[in-house]
């Protein structure tokens, strides 16, 4: 490529320093048309440029400083952060420094703190020259500080400060580059976390990139919403994100960013369950990297997770174990799935290992409020108390898991759901509790649920196993039809094991013979295990028909909401039996029950119950009373009142207003 004096066109993340490149174009030029003759692309090699002629030039030169803060900032954007700390500090510039300290957060670097008090002086600098601008940068220091400590309440204390200044001083005028990064940072604990007190921050983000047109900061940003629609399931949009962020990858020549977005579509294409595409593309940026003292964490953990997915432990321990002195912000889920895989080896020692390390990742996940990382260890917590018949402890962590996957972590869902299914049931052989038995089919039905409005692949699985258990319990009757309609599922996708399992079954049914128990739960747990090595995706967002939805506290009407009104004038009979179920039922846990053709979705947290009378069942609508129910409890835990009717009357407006948002009336 020949690069023309008129081609000179300073990336926006550069637009500070716009003066300064174009007064020295003709130093700088020659240097950049080197390094473009080498294959780099001019974001790089105007980097690489201002670098070299930084670190040529003597120290009393007055160029010298501006030239390697350039060279500082743009090592950052390209994620090379070694490079960064490899330049050393020679001015007072407080946004060179700041990326210093940031390279150092970054990468786990020891002295990570001491380049945050570094910027002290730089800060001194600043109060000379702008008082408001040195107040914006104090807060935002005193930001990172609580991002070091984990300080959740202060985090939120200075983002609020911080989301003031953006839009109402001039920090987006003066500082652009380090606003974008601050919010990208509170972008990505959205992402994350998941947490709803930064909610917003990921819209804000987006809208500022685009404005300001940085091809670095809207490869960032496309990544997060990349894996923001993978995490919760929808492939399309999360593939259309990470190719948008590879096309920026290669046009600013950020390598690094380029391979973590292949892990990322190897990760989707996990989730896919096309583990051969997965592997391959993992093991190719490793052929790729390899002697290059570069260690793609996401391509490690991806494999980790692939081969415990795959039931392939050892191999999955060996590609973890590259990772096992890592500082960084995934040692959580590097703990985690190494932590799971040891538990899996036959050596006792290496199973107290394993448990040792899944608790360390699980900390370090609470710490953080790592949403997807707290899901993933109360999955593999609950497989390894399972593992070990620890019955109670398995099914809490299983809970757990749910409960913190239901918004973000589709394939948890499920898998959660079948594991605690499998739990009950061999809970009951030991209890003979009805109690144990209710929640088994409870949570079989519900990922049948799941599967017939999602179009899933493996519901005639979901339906074999359900007739497995049936005849474990000896309903025979019942287990005949449901494992009849798993061969006819199974035929649709041509699962051809599980409609021959199904029709074994159904042969010795009609022949009036028995399976032993023993034998029975041994294949449960071979099908589940069988189900749990592939991954899943969300496929639509379908919604049935609402007539309405009554809350309930402490078995009293609290507010009724209509969705129709047709049906309004007909509902008598129905609320009369939603108020029987609300008031006498003490059973915990979403299910439904038909009524003449209407569905009754309910859920009892607590004090409250939420009933939604529909024309069907439905995976999403019950998203949408968990959220309800999960907000009001929030609300009820943040208030001191005794429940007179002031009490009462502000629940209902609350409730009313919880409705509203969530049914976006």
């Amino acid at each position: 490529m020949t690069l023309q004096d008129s081609d000179f066109d300073i990336p926006e993340e550069f637009s500070s320093y716009n003066k300064f490149l174009m007064e020295n174009k003709k130093i700088i030029l020659p240097k950049i048309k080197e390094w473009m003759k080498k294959g780099k692309t001019f974001f790089q090699s105007l980097v690489y440029a201002c670098d070299e002629i930084g670190s040529e030039l003597p120290t009393p030169d007055v160029l010298k400083p501006t030239f390697l803060e350039i060279a500082i900032i743009g090592y950052f954007l390209l994620d090379e952060y070694e490079k960064v700390l490899k330049i050393e500090t020679i001015s007072d510039n407080f946004l060179s420094n700041y990326f210093k300290y940031k390279s150092a957060w970054l990468l786990g670097h020891k002295k990570a703190q001491a380049y945050l008090a570094d910027l002290v002086p730089s800060l001194m600098e600043l109060k000379k020259q702008n008082k408001e601008i040195y107040e914006i940068c104090n807060n935002i220091i005193s930001l990172e500080v609580s991002f070091i400590s984990s300080n959740k309440e202060n985090i939120l204390k200075h983002a609020a400060q911080f989301k003031q200044d953006l839009f109402d001083k001039s920090l987006i005028t003066t500082f652009p580059l380090l606003a974008i990064e601050i919010a990208g940072d509170l972008a990505y604990r959205e992402y994350r976390t998941g947490d709803p007190a930064f909610s917003g921050w990921l819209e804000i983000y987006k809208e500022l990139v685009e404005a300001f047109n940085m091809d670095s900061r809207r490869l960032d940003c496309y990544t997060i919403l990349g894996g923001l629609y993978r995490y919760k399931g929808y492939l399309e949009d999360a593939e259309e994100y990470y190719k948008r962020a590879m096309e920026l990858s290669e046009k600013i020549g950020n390598e690094k960013a380029y391979n973590e977005i292949i892990a990322k579509i190897a990760d989707f294409e996990h989730t896919r369950g096309n583990f051969d595409v997965a592997l391959k593309l993992c093991l190719d940026v490793i052929q790729k990297t390899e002697g290059k003292g570069e260690i793609n964490k996401s391509i490690y953990i991806n494999l980790g997770e692939i081969l415990i997915k795959q039931q392939k432990y050892e191999e999955a321990v060996k590609y973890l174990k590259k990772l096992e002195n890592d500082e960084s912000q995934e040692t959580a889920i590097i703990n985690i799935l190494h932590g799971y895989a040891l538990t899996k080896l036959d050596e006792k020692e290496l199973y107290n290992s394993g448990i040792k390390l899944l608790e360390k990742g699980g900390a370090l996940s609470e710490k953080t409020g790592n949403r997807r990382f707290l899901t993933i260890y109360y999955y593999y917590r609950g497989r390894a108390h399972l593992d070990s018949y620890d019955l109670s402890s398995a099914i809490k962590n299983f809970e757990m898991c749910y409960n913190t996957a239901i918004n973000t972590e589709f394939q948890y869902v499920l898998f959660s759901q079948i594991y605690l299914a499998v739990a009950y049931l061999h809970r009951f052989k030991v209890s003979q509790q009805d109690a144990d038995l209710t929640q088994s089919k409870h949570y079989v039905a519900n990922v049948i649920t799941i599967c017939k409005e999602q179009n899933l692949p493996i519901l005639a699985n979901i339906l074999l196993l359900q007739g497995q258990i049936l005849m474990v319990l000896e309903e025979y009757i019942d287990a005949k039809h449901i494992l009849e309609q798993a061969v006819i599922e199974a035929e649709k996708v041509e699962l051809d094991w599980t409609k021959e399992k199904a029709e074994q079954y159904l042969e010795l049914l009609y022949s009036n013979e028995r399976i032993k128990n023993q034998i029975l739960i041994n294949e449960i747990t071979e099908l589940i295990d069988n189900i749990a090595k592939f991954s899943f995706q969300k496929n639509i967002e379908y919604l049935p028909h609402f007539y309405f939805l009554m809350l309930m506290y402490k078995g009293n009407e609290l507010i009724t909401k209509s969705f129709d009104k047709e049906f309004e004038e007909k509902s008598h009979l129905v609320k009369d039996l939603v108020h029987a179920v609300a008031s006498f039922d003490e059973y915990e846990g979403i299910r439904s029950i038909n009524f003449e053709g209407i569905t009754l979705i309910i859920e009892k947290v607590r004090n409250i119950t939420a009933i939604l009378a529909s024309d069907s069942d439905s995976f999403n609508a019950r998203i949408k009373i968990i959220e309800i129910l999960k907000n009001l409890q929030k609300y009820l835990q943040s208030i001191v009142t005794e429940e007179d009717e002031i009490f009462i009357t502000i629940l209902k407006d609350k409730a009313l207003r919880i409705i509203e948002k969530t049914f976006e009336t």
